[in-house]
């Protein structure tokens, strides 16, 4: 018998809301978002909008942001953010989050929160199918940068401008036979020495999810045949954070990891007999994608400073300091990526997949609570 779990329309209840949003302070605007998305009209580009690369006078206008903090922000700011505000004569001003959804909620399509939004793809398709952002062909054609872009950054909400590749971390002295597929995390080898982030609603565990359910099953859709692949995993060791991972992996508690790969090359240069491998059906990423909303008023702003985000000069910068892959074409990686093996170009990015976050989150939350009584035995 077909038990898939059915897609649903983004209608959501005040549970699904607090399961797709998880306990970090999202469900401050749950009963906001209920009304909103019900209530959204769409607000259209004028003739201002429109950006074509060139400096201008925003006549001390405030662009409201939304980027990681800390590390992130004094990142940003340093080496982009100021120099910005001086060129085009405006004011940035920053919310760290880390929830960005909830605010753009509380404040109404018309309205929003922010003109423009760095967050992870997951929480992005929720307010793209709520009708907060501007279309991503829309936003490609105001960002004259997006021409130099792989193909595969147009395949989120607006623009994905970094990504990290999530696949196998595994230790090189400890393995009898290295991964190469994602089919390979289920080698009996692996038999308790394995290490996964819970709960299930993680970019790292629900790409894993998807993959199982296509390797073992009919495609990514096939839930049922993922729910009975995370029962093969059991016992297994599942961590809170990727540095928890980390550590396992270091310590020799874990064999083998779902992790990205920057984490995994931290490791290995601080001489820890860790390798990592995107497996061949597929390397998903956690991504920094950026989004336009559809009510700013300052969307040329906006675009200027997506533009100069996307650009082959600044993402050297900030790839090289967060060691992320670019997704400019002519970005020349540093020595630092090439000592692993990393490249910027076709062969690199063929196998780059980007998962419908959008189906995922309209089916996560029956699959979150099926994944925890699976893993509580």
């Amino acid at each position: 018998m077909n038990t898939h779990i059915k897609s649903r329309k983004m209608s959501l209840t005040r549970r699904d809301f607090i399961r797709l949003t998880g306990t970090t302070g999202a469900g401050l605007a749950a009963a906001n978002l209920l009304t909103a998305c019900d209530s959204l009209s769409l607000a259209g580009s004028t003739e201002a909008d429109v950006y074509k690369g060139e400096v201008f006078d925003a006549g001390g206008a405030a662009l409201n942001i939304a980027i990681w903090g800390s590390v992130w922000t004094d990142f940003e700011r340093e080496n982009l953010i100021n120099q910005f505000e001086k060129d085009f004569n405006c004011t940035v001003q920053i919310d760290n989050g880390p929830m960005f959804f909830p605010k753009l909620a509380a404040s109404g399509v018309d309205d929003p929160a922010f003109d423009l939004v760095n967050q992870n793809l997951p929480e992005a398709a929720m307010a793209l199918d709520a009708g907060y952002y501007v279309p991503v062909e829309e936003v490609r054609a105001n960002v004259p940068n997006a021409a130099n872009l792989w193909d595969f950054a147009f395949e989120g909400t607006g623009i994905i401008r970094a990504w990290a590749g999530l696949g196998l971390a595994y230790r090189t002295d400890l393995t009898q036979q290295a991964p190469v597929s994602w089919a390979d995390f289920w080698n009996e080898e692996f038999t308790g020495k394995r290490g996964i982030l819970s709960p299930l609603n993680n970019s790292f565990t629900a790409t894993l999810f998807m993959m199982a359910s296509k390797i073992f099953g009919s495609g990514v859709q096939d839930t049922e045949a993922g729910l009975n692949a995370m029962k093969e995993l059991v016992p297994i060791k599942l961590g809170d954070l990727s540095p928890t991972l980390d550590n396992w992996l270091a310590q020799g508690e874990i064999i083998i990891a779902n992790e990205y790969d920057g984490a995994a090359w931290g490791l290995a240069a601080n001489d820890s007999p860790v390798a990592w491998v995107g497996p061949k059906e597929g390397v998903p990423i956690l991504e920094q994608n950026v989004s336009i909303t559809k009510g700013s008023r300052q969307k040329k702003l906006a675009y200027a400073l997506l533009n100069q985000m996307v650009s082959a000069e600044y993402q050297a910068k900030l790839c090289d300091f967060f060691f992320m892959r670019p997704t400019n074409k002519n970005v020349e990686l540093s020595e630092k990526f090439q000592s692993v093996g990393v490249r910027n170009d076709d062969e690199a990015v063929k196998n780059v997949w980007v998962p419908d976050w959008s189906w995922w989150n309209s089916v996560q939350a029956e699959l979150s609570e099926e994944f925890d009584k699976i893993m509580q035995g």
